[in-house]
């Protein structure tokens, strides 16, 4: 499906949808919560809650930008988050 329309039926709540269009993401949102936080438990934990976040903010979307770069700005603020509020997992 064309990402224009995977956009428009999540934002009318269509649950396929979404996971058809996050799927397109996840491994992306992983790897860049792995570099930032080198942990690979971290990485899932902010893989999941950037899921939710975006499944939450998609009707917020305006497509001013690539959904790419506003998937990215979405991990990477929630990366900085992660570590401030100290959940990392050291071992």
């Amino acid at each position: 499906m064309e990402e224009v329309l995977l956009i428009q039926q999540s934002k009318e709540n269509d649950v396929k949808a979404f996971e058809i269009l996050f799927s397109k993401y996840e491994k992306k949102i992983y790897n860049l919560a792995y570099y930032i936080l080198k942990n690979e438990h971290d990485a899932m934990d902010v893989t999941q809650e950037v899921a939710f976040k975006i499944y939450k903010a998609l009707a917020n979307f305006k497509g001013n930008s690539k959904l790419a770069t506003w998937i990215h700005k979405i991990t990477y603020n929630t990366c900085l988050d992660y570590i401030k509020k100290g959940k990392m997992i050291y071992l």
